[in-house]
């Protein structure tokens, strides 16, 4: 990943340090940071408008393919059964757009774990599109996705120095908002059975649960 300089947030609003993109207008507008409040799904930050059918059937999906057998990440499914889980839905996988929306939900996200006494949670992002790519069309549009994120976040935050940037480093997790996670892609061509889900997603697990 590349790297640049990260600013100096001391002046900042108590949230505008946490999430540097709060009062960024193009981030809100496309935020879909949604939860389980009372057994229904919830905007966690917007309350006041409502869910879309999209979102409302995303989460039907998810549950579907965390909880189904064979999925492979304990984590998320820990945090599906406790109902401890973010997710949301973005714009088409690997473009600017879905990068800004996913730096603003996950530095909400990242704040909401430090007040946490949940042994496991995840954030699922889903996407738009595209749908029908193979997979190796997937992991380039993954990466990407991760890239793109990292250049907006790397303007307000240092990669997490408990793991290594080096993606082919052992010890290496993606970083955004100061904490490492360990990331889960699933599409709808991949190889492994319990990776295939019908649109774009990417799984971040908070490293330290593992």
């Amino acid at each position: 990943m590349h790297s640049s300089t990260v600013n100096s947030r001391t002046s900042l609003s108590p949230r505008r340090r946490w999430n540097p993109l709060c009062e960024d207008h193009q981030a809100a507008r496309l935020s879909s940071y949604l939860g389980l409040v009372a057994g229904e799904v919830k905007p966690i930050l917007h309350r006041s408008r409502g869910c879309s059918d999209q979102e409302l059937a995303l989460q039907t999906a998810l549950q579907d393919k965390i909880l189904g057998p064979g999925f492979p990440c304990v984590a998320a499914r820990s945090a599906f059964s406790r109902k401890s889980y973010r997710f949301g839905l973005y714009p088409t996988l690997g473009s600017h757009d879905a990068a800004l929306a996913l730096c603003h939900d996950l530095y909400e996200f990242s704040h909401e774990l430090r007040h946490s006494h949940e042994q496991f949670t995840s954030f699922i992002a889903a996407f738009s599109a595209p749908r029908g790519v193979d997979e190796v069309a997937f992991e380039a549009l993954l990466w990407r996705q991760l890239q793109l994120i990292h250049e907006i976040d790397a303007q307000y935050f240092s990669w997490d120095a408990s793991v290594s940037k080096d993606p082919d480093d052992p010890n290496f997790s993606f970083s955004v908002g100061g904490r490492a996670f360990f990331i889960i892609g699933l599409n709808q061509s991949a190889s492994r059975l319990a990776r295939v889900m019908d649109q774009p997603c990417i799984v971040f697990n908070p490293h330290e649960q593992f």
